[in-house]
């Protein structure tokens, strides 16, 4: 079976004993190990292999565990059953059915293609988060970088302060007061980040024609003020890597304050800052 669908292929039912509870107990037989014809092969194989002209019938055998000395079993021309789902799919591929050597190996190909379309699709939504998380950031520092001060916590405080507005225009209730002072916590917070962030990204960034691009490139050894835990921390890139967003990061000596020795170009400045 030649697959071309570029979809997610559903794994088929298999047909012998399809829909009863006896095929899994079935095909378990099916995939033991047997001797047949000075051969090591699983059960399934054996009985494929013979000619579907093949006569089944009952034969003799001598026993000693059998009181009369003698064991009947069903017999595939010179093949001798000992499971009645040897003889069961023997007639089910007599009449045409499936074999499960041929199942397996279409299974093994479905697989193959749904992992293949898988890792494409995984692919290309990876791809779809960088490339939409490069152009929110980039957007981010662009309102920052052109944009007043005043401008740019009007930006962030906006919403807040119109819903402040509209709750202080209404009848006071004690709900209303919590909400209230929760959006002038709020709007004062925000306000002290946005000072911050636009001091950080107006001093680190620049506009090259409608290109933003990075006013300092660092390197393994350069001193640089470490930007973490609402601290400007005096310390040293000691090594370089790369992240899942092809974004350069940067390793810096832990002293007194860092917790976490990696940040990105955003996290540092110039040592010249201090």
């Amino acid at each position: 079976m030649e697959i071309t669908d570029n979809k997610i292929i559903e794994i088929p039912q298999f047909g012998f004993l399809q829909g009863k509870l006896t095929q899994t107990k079935a095909l378990a037989t099916l995939s033991k190990k047997c001797s047949y014809h000075d051969k090591i092969m699983h059960i399934y194989e054996a009985i494929e292999s013979l000619n579907i002209n093949c006569i089944v019938s009952k034969k003799l055998f001598h026993s000693r565990k059998a009181s009369s000395g003698n064991v009947e079993k069903l017999c595939i021309d010179d093949y001798v059953s000992c499971y009645k789902a040897e003889v069961d799919y023997f007639n089910y591929i007599k009449k045409g059915g499936q074999k499960y050597s041929d199942y397996l190996s279409l299974i093994k190909e479905i697989e193959q293609h749904n992992k293949f379309i898988f890792n494409e699709i995984k692919a290309k939504k990876e791809k779809e988060e960088i490339q939409r998380f490069i152009e929110e950031k980039e957007a981010k520092i662009r309102v920052a970088i052109t944009t007043t001060l005043e401008e740019y916590v009007n930006h962030l405080t906006g919403r807040a302060k119109t819903k402040l507005e509209k709750y202080k225009s209404k009848r006071q209730t004690k709900s209303l007061k919590e909400e209230i002072d929760y959006l002038e916590s709020s709007i004062s917070h925000i306000t002290k980040v946005a000072i911050e962030t636009h001091r950080v990204l107006n001093n680190i960034y620049q506009l090259s024609g409608n290109i933003i691009e990075e006013k300092y490139k660092y390197i393994i050894g350069d001193e640089v003020l470490f930007q973490q835990c609402g601290r400007s921390i005096h310390t040293t890139i000691t090594n370089t890597s790369t992240n899942r967003f092809g974004e350069i990061v940067y390793e810096v000596q832990k002293v007194d304050g860092i917790v976490n020795k990696w940040g990105g170009y955003n996290d540092f400045l110039p040592i010249h800052f201090i």
